[in-house]
């Protein structure tokens, strides 16, 4: 009864320290917009990082140009802004309210050079006429992150706090896995997507338009999940855990294997 006593006392004071943490969310936001005419850039890609870097987030503007970031805590960042086709801009911002609004953020033109030799960070989106690619490996947040986490900052893609998954406002839509139809996402997608670990993932397509094989089935989209390939046999996986401040509970588990020209999943 003494080591029950001790247990439940201990899980009290835990509890009570949980509640006492400060959870503040302070959002930036604003819009990306070309300086001469003054119309959005769609799906710019914005790196926002504190001055030591202990804080790096990577995310794109919405096909407005319009963004908004959550933090955890304030402090002196560096915003960096790019976007095909435009001048790069790197911005300082001070955070120390719960909302700030950077406004409109003037993006030049590019100059035409002769010859140039061009280091830069891998573009975020990509925009093509049939799809919106979400270059997975771009993003740093991948390496730690499920693919449901990373799902909520595709464009045009939204994840509620249920978990229930949107594309462009419909819940009609289907899900590939490397172009291919998958029985494992059509019948439990969030579990699926909640272990799969998203650095092994390479892009993220949306096609709001689909094919007219779709038609049928009355698709009103598709994401086409593209996983990275490796050229060696071996094996990864992961487990995790974890609980909310509503009591609710959760674990998930994760197993990929390659054997000469075998997957498994």
């Amino acid at each position: 009864m003494r080591l029950v006593f001790t247990l439940l006392l201990g899980l009290a004071m835990l509890v009570s320290y949980a509640s006492q943490i400060d959870h503040s969310v302070y959002k930036v936001s604003g819009q990306v917009v070309e300086k001469e005419s003054g119309e959005s850039i769609p799906y710019a890609t914005l790196i926002f990082k504190s001055d030591s870097v202990n804080v790096k987030k990577m995310f794109a503007s919405d096909v407005s140009g319009y963004f908004t970031l959550e933090l955890t805590e304030t402090g002196n960042y560096i915003l960096t802004v790019s976007a095909v086709g435009n001048k790069e801009v790197t911005i300082p911002v001070t955070v120390s309210e719960e909302k700030t609004d950077l406004g409109k953020i003037e993006m030049e033109g590019g100059v035409a050079l002769n010859e140039v030799t061009v280091t830069a960070q891998k573009t975020l989106v990509k925009v093509e006429p049939d799809k919106i690619v979400y270059n997975m490996e771009a993003d740093p947040e991948a390496q730690a992150n499920s693919a449901m986490e990373m799902l909520r900052k595709v464009p045009l893609i939204t994840v509620d706090a249920e978990e229930n998954i949107t594309l462009n406002g419909q819940s009609n839509f289907k899900v590939l896995m490397n172009g291919k139809s998958s029985t494992m996402l059509a019948t439990n997608l969030k579990e699926v997507l909640k272990s799969f670990p998203a650095n092994t993932i390479k892009d993220i397509e949306v096609i709001t338009n689909p094919s007219s094989k779709y038609d049928a089935e009355g698709i009103g989209g598709i994401i086409n999940i593209i996983t990275a390939k490796k050229t060696i046999s071996g094996y990864n996986g992961s487990i995790g855990a974890g609980v909310d401040s509503r009591g609710s509970f959760n674990w998930n588990t994760y197993l990929a294997m390659k054997i000469n020209k075998f997957s498994f999943s």
